[in-house]
């Protein structure tokens, strides 16, 4: 008997590996693990994730997207260069007797070269050249050919709608906080992803503990069944109790069975989120100590307030509301510019006698072809003109409208910005509700354990010496395994409770030593 009783115990020993005291214990592996490949580490999992995902490779796109609308607002401000090359021929029936015949001929080879360019403060100016060669059969003509160059500068400066830096540089600064909000909204999805490979990672953890607990009980079961046929050859105990401690081993192998199925499960969650699409199940660490070490409510929700990537993204966008806004107030201003323009002209060909008032008449600005260019440069030939410009649309409606939907638009950035500080405070005190009572949870699940293993040791003494059977024992069991596999719950709910604290913080990737590309910048 005392042999029998001997065996039992042996095997009731392992299961005083399981039943540690305290919050504070990290739970070990089985003897009996599943087959697994290397261990992956918490930091290794979020690490592959952020570079793999291809929703996060998606959002991070949208950075080097935005930079192109950066770009594209800077080039309204590109020089422009605009150019044109053209001929023409006219032949008119004319009753003038300015011709040499009944028509009036003309032939005109043109071309055109110019430079436009905005500046930041508002100017606009343009400088152009035109040259031209000309022939006509006007007898009036003292040059023909006529070779004409002219020399262009025009300005036109906003004085008051469109005047200064500010509303002309409005584009580029929003487009530039288009690429900080890509930017941020990039670092919330990579947190986000984090804060989902963490709980993806917990689950893998608990279904692997679980599953390491469901070995050592279907063991114990095994056991069991073994010293019960014995027993029962000897005349100990009836058939009944060996079919029970049988049937108890089939019950736990299916057990087993099922939290294989978890952790196959859970492990193929975690590598969708890895973009791991083939390859050995991977293995996580051992389920980490509970412990009392986490932030409180005034310090998570100051940290939270600087560091939530979403909501800073808010604050940048209300940033380009305030920029548009000033934009549309200078709009509803009246259109008044300054216009200023200057040119330089010349005109040579070849000389032409005309009869005139029966005099023969020369041009003094006989020259070759290439002596109009120097006579424009010169600037006997000039014009110059200065002048001012105003209008402004009755009523202005318009540009009112543009400026109280502006107003409107921003108030709804600032609301979004409320309401988003309010949700942050909820899952902070969530989170800490979360931690609080599964630290609470492990600890009574703890105690709960070590009452079941004192129950269990002294139904074990009892039927060492007959005073007990097999369905006690099996039932004594069942409690014990229910008790630790709850501790191993609420150390789960614990850890996953401080991930979602730390994520809702936006500090879930520094506290892995993890810092984003996008982070960074």
């Amino acid at each position: 008997m005392r042999q029998r009783a001997t065996i039992f115990f042996a095997a009731l020993a392992s299961i005083a590996l399981i039943a540690g005291t305290g919050p504070d214990r990290v739970f070990p592996a089985a003897s009996e693990p599943a087959p697994r490949s290397r261990i992956l580490s918490m930091e290794d999992a979020i690490v592959a994730g952020l570079r793999r995902n291809l929703n996060l490779e998606i959002a991070r796109l949208s950075v080097p997207s935005e930079r192109q609308g950066v770009a594209e607002s800077r080039s309204a401000f590109d020089p422009v260069f605009e150019g044109s090359l053209s001929a023409e021929e006219e032949k008119y029936p004319t009753g003038s007797v300015m011709y040499d015949d009944a028509y009036r001929r003309t032939e005109r080879t043109e071309a055109r070269a110019g430079v436009g360019k905005r500046f930041d403060f508002g100017l606009e100016s343009r400088f152009s050249a035109r040259g031209s060669r000309t022939e006509s059969n006007s007898l009036a003509n003292s040059l023909d050919p006529q070779y004409r160059q002219v020399f262009v500068l025009e300005l036109t400066q906003p004085l008051l709608r469109g005047f200064g830096r500010d509303p002309n540089t409005s584009d580029i600064r929003i487009s530039q906080n288009r690429v900080r909000e890509a930017a941020l909204a990039t670092l919330h999805q990579a947190r986000g992803l984090s804060g989902a490979i963490e709980s993806a990672y917990f689950d893998l953890v608990q279904a692997q503990t679980i599953l390491d607990l469901r070995i050592e009980f279907r063991d114990l079961a095994r056991q069991l069944a073994e010293g019960n046929a014995k027993r029962q050859r000897a005349g100990m105990i009836p058939i009944t109790q060996v079919r029970e401690s049988k049937t108890a081993v089939l019950d736990r192998d299916e057990q087993v069975l099922l939290a294989r199925q978890g952790v196959e499960t859970a492990a193929n969650r975690l590598k969708d989120l890895m973009e791991i699409r083939s390859g050995a199940t991977p293995a996580a660490s051992p389920l980490p100590a509970v412990h009392r070490a986490f932030p409180e409510i005034r310090e998570a929700l100051v940290t939270a307030f600087k560091e939530r990537a979403d909501l800073r993204r808010l604050h940048v966008a209300l940033e380009s509301r305030n920029i548009r806004l000033a934009f549309l107030k200078n709009q509803r201003l009246p259109r008044l510019d300054l216009t200023a323009t200057l040119g330089l002209n010349g005109l040579t060909g070849d000389d032409q006698a005309v009869q005139l008032f029966g005099k023969t008449e020369t041009s003094p600005l006989e020259g070759d072809w290439d002596d109009h260019l120097e006579r424009a440069l010169e600037g006997d030939g000039h014009h110059w003109a200065v002048g001012l410009q105003f209008s402004y649309p009755l009523g202005n409606r318009a540009a009112d409208a543009r400026y109280q939907r502006g107003q409107l638009k921003k108030r709804q950035v600032i609301y979004s910005v409320k309401r988003l500080e309010g949700t942050i405070e909820t899952d902070i005190r969530n989170a800490l509700v979360q931690v609080e009572r599964s630290r609470q949870r492990v600890e009574t699940a703890d105690r709960f354990a070590d009452l079941a293993w004192e129950t269990l040791q002294g139904e074990m003494k009892r039927l060492s010496r007959g005073l007990s059977d097999t369905f006690r024992i099996l039932d004594q069991q069942e409690d014990l395994i229910a008790a630790r596999i709850r501790t191993v719950r609420a150390a789960v709910d614990f850890h996953k409770g401080l991930a979602w604290l730390y994520r809702a913080m936006g500090t879930n990737l520094r506290r892995y030593g993890i810092m984003a590309e996008i982070e960074a910048d």
